[in-house]
């Protein structure tokens, strides 16, 4: 019982059923095609990406979300293409976005400026159901809606150097049923350093403004050894710090895993966040740059 009381206090949101969650993942650090579209065929080659995220683990109702993207470099080297598809639950509510994605990518000697447009769908739906309600009739119940389904676009913009890259995103542009539902933007930057012919440093970081709420940030810093091994940490303005590492099995296959906790007032409730991505990378060129640390 303690625990519900906590999500309700922390999510005033849930007064008002539709309200939006924003969903949210980690290991982006990996693969920034999830914070931004413009990043899309930054690889050089088609990428698949599955993350699962398993949000405070052991408290009914906290986030979980599961997300598939794919992406890859169209031959004349000018675009980027994919699709990406988000599902995440949170409470009684469920988010569903199913998004194309396209990229245009302007060369500038050796820098390379990218806008990217990610276009879809996004279908809310509760589960009136699951709130167990003494009075199944209650009119504050009654006449809340059970499923939303809008246009859901996201904008981005994206500038890569040899060892910086730089980009803003705008999601969740369009939503025809609430007007002054929230807009944000993000920021991401990282950039490499070599510290020797095997050990390559990558800061990174991400800015989160949402209207109407304050900025958040955090910082993450990753160390690679070759193409095989990376880990790293990370903090986050809410108080929050993460431990990630990621193998690359071989040259196609990689395994990533993220183990994040609050250190805030609520970390006696906010514990034990749990993140995979499996990734897989198909060479079809022979003019990949690899390895591919941006």
């Amino acid at each position: 019982m303690k625990h519900l009381i906590v999500i309700a206090f922390l999510f005033p949101a849930w007064t008002h059923l539709l309200a939006q969650h924003s969903e949210f993942q980690s290991l982006y650090m990996y693969d920034a095609v999830s914070v931004n579209p413009a990043y899309a065929g930054n690889k050089g080659a088609l990428v698949l990406n599955a993350n699962y995220r398993d949000q405070w683990g052991g408290i009914k109702g906290s986030p979980k979300t599961l997300s598939f993207t794919a992406h890859l470099l169209t031959k004349s080297k000018k675009a980027g293409l994919g699709f990406s598809v988000l599902n995440d639950k949170f409470g009684i509510q469920n988010n569903l976005k199913i998004n194309a994605i396209y990229a245009y990518k302007i060369r500038l000697k050796n820098n390379e400026l990218s806008f990217g447009l990610a276009g879809g769908i996004r279908d809310q739906s509760i589960d009136l159901n699951a709130l167990n309600l003494n009075t199944p009739d209650d009119a504050a119940f009654m006449n809340q809606p059970r499923r939303s389904i809008t246009p859901d676009f996201t904008f981005g913009a994206m500038y890569k150097t040899r060892r910086f890259l730089v980009g803003l995103s705008a999601p969740n542009l369009v939503n025809l049923k609430d007007p002054n539902a929230f807009r944000s933007v993000n920021g991401y930057l990282s950039a490499v350093f070599g510290l020797s012919n095997d050990i390559k440093l990558k800061p990174s970081a991400l800015i989160k403004y949402v209207m109407h709420s304050p900025v958040a940030y955090e910082g993450n810093l990753t160390v690679y050894y070759r193409t095989m091994f990376s880990f790293g940490a990370g903090l986050r303005s809410d108080q929050t710090g993460n431990f990630h590492l990621r193998a690359q099995l071989n040259r196609q296959f990689g395994v990533a895993y993220l183990y994040e906790r609050n250190f805030g007032s609520f970390s006696r409730f906010l514990q034990n966040t749990h993140e995979f991505m499996i990734n897989y990378t198909f060479d079809y060129q022979t003019n990949v740059q690899s390895p591919r640390y941006l």
